[in-house]
């Protein structure tokens, strides 16, 4: 309650006069006046979520993560780093701070344990996860079979997540100190330590959101289940920009690069990633593939269950229905060697259809004999 009471009796935010600069870069045009510091601040200089310039945020941080906070509990501090998350703006200048011991054990502690769940949905072999967290097993497999693929799974789902961590992490604690005017050296990487469990929720809700949809649920679930999905990694991102802001002193245009850069070689690193599990897993491939053909011959028993369907399989325009005349039988052909039903036996009489019988022979007429006159 203190800091919203003494937000509240903070003053208004001024406009400086026209043609100002900021304190900070005389070459840049002031935007608001700090209402704490009195100075002029420009675009990259000031932070609106804390009514604050930059120059205030390093003088006055924020208090620490709840992580590292003696007076609490375990619990308390447990949970309190995980409400943090939720306001990822007001809570990065609290990633100004030196050490990273602390920070990497909350990463082990909740990274690896929903990286290794949210392994067991894709990379599993002898289970398949239906609609309402339905699940069948593949074949016949013995319980030690399906432990061990399961066990499999799960450390499949930490190396996996491991690597899409690093691949975001390294080159955004990079970029950041690399660009840091006025920044702590140590921010950029707490704060991926402090928030890398979200990226292993978000890989958990892409697969853990659409099971627990049930099956009727359409396309409106399927959006529904992608934009519940989106929610840790949207949380991730801005955390990542509020820390570079606020943490390593990066303008705001410059921030945007910072998580640009990283993202897109995340993206590369999963594909990677994926390719690599086929190959250490290569009934993970068959699995998919009878599981693609298995959905096909369900929609086309839906298709034929379907009395209002009025649109045939092949995609053609349905007419009216045509009779066709039967057609005779086709004689079968004779084979090699074998004497031919259709042309009669040398010496035996031949039979004729009355419709095919030849016309009679006529005998050509023979010349009337002529009388020589003398």
């Amino acid at each position: 309650m203190e800091p919203e009471r003494e937000r509240e009796e903070e003053p208004a935010i001024e406009s400086p006069p026209e043609g100002s600069t900021c304190a900070e870069h005389s070459d840049r045009p002031a935007l608001v006046i700090c209402p704490r510091c009195g100075s002029f601040a420009c675009l990259s200089c000031w932070h609106g979520a804390l009514r604050r310039c930059h120059a205030c945020v390093v003088r006055h941080p924020a208090p620490a993560v709840p992580w590292e906070d003696p007076s609490r509990g375990l619990v308390s501090r447990f949970v309190g780093t995980i409400g943090d998350a939720g306001s990822p703006v007001l809570t990065a200048p609290s990633f100004r701070a030196d050490g990273t011991g602390r920070a990497l054990l909350f990463f082990l502690l909740t990274f690896v344990p929903l990286a290794a769940i949210s392994g067991i949905v894709p990379y599993t072999a002898h289970l398949l996860f239906g609609s309402s967290f339905a699940v069948q097993t593949q074949g016949d497999p013995t319980d030690e079979a399906i432990a061990y693929d399961v066990a499999r799974a799960a450390g499949l789902g930490v190396i996996v997540g491991l690597g899409q961590w690093l691949a975001l992490a390294l080159p955004f604690v990079s970029l950041s100190n690399a660009f840091a005017e006025k920044g702590h050296p140590d921010a950029p990487m707490r704060a991926m330590l402090y928030r890398g469990w979200l990226l292993a929720l978000f890989f958990l809700a892409q697969w853990a959101v659409p099971l627990a949809m049930p099956g009727g649920a359409g396309g409106a679930g399927a959006l529904f289940a992608m934009l519940v999905s989106m929610v840790p990694f949207v949380l991730l991102l801005s955390t990542m920009r509020a820390t570079t802001r606020m943490g390593s002193g990066v303008g705001a245009l410059t921030a945007l690069l910072t998580i640009a850069v990283p993202f897109a070689m995340m993206v590369g690193a999963s594909y990677f990633l994926e390719r690599g599990v086929r190959v250490i897993v290569p009934e993970l491939g068959q699995l998919e593939e009878q599981q693609r053909v298995e959905a096909e011959r369900e929609a086309a028993r839906e298709g034929q269950r379907d009395p209002s369907s009025t649109t045939p399989p092949t995609g053609e325009a349905a007419g009216p229905p045509t009779i066709e005349a039967p057609s005779a039988p086709e004689a079968p052909a004779p084979t090699e060697g074998a004497p031919s039903e259709a042309a009669p036996s040398e010496g035996a009489p031949s039979e004729a259809a009355p419709s095919e019988a030849p016309p009679p022979e006529v005998a050509p007429a023979e010349p009337a004999p002529t009388t020589a006159t003398p």
